[in-house]
């Protein structure tokens, strides 16, 4: 069996770390949290249907904590 085509039965449930149904524009201009932009900004990365969502919420974590710059 190819690796890629794996059955339903075969996934691993995974629970979120953040419920990216509350993340938009106006949360990230609100936000002060860094942890909680962080955990949101993991869960825009493995969700991958946001980018220009993710790069806003990246560049502010980025003016909070410096050290976040390398990764985005």
């Amino acid at each position: 069996m190819n690796v890629n085509h794996r059955r339903a039965e075969d996934k691993v449930e995974r629970t979120p770390k953040y419920d990216i149904n509350r993340v938009d524009y106006q949360w990230i201009e609100k936000q002060t949290s860094v942890k909680e932009m962080k955990l949101a900004y993991d869960e825009l990365e493995f969700d991958g249907c946001f980018p220009d969502l993710m790069k806003t919420l990246g560049e502010k974590i980025g003016t909070m904590d410096i050290e976040f710059k390398r990764r985005i």
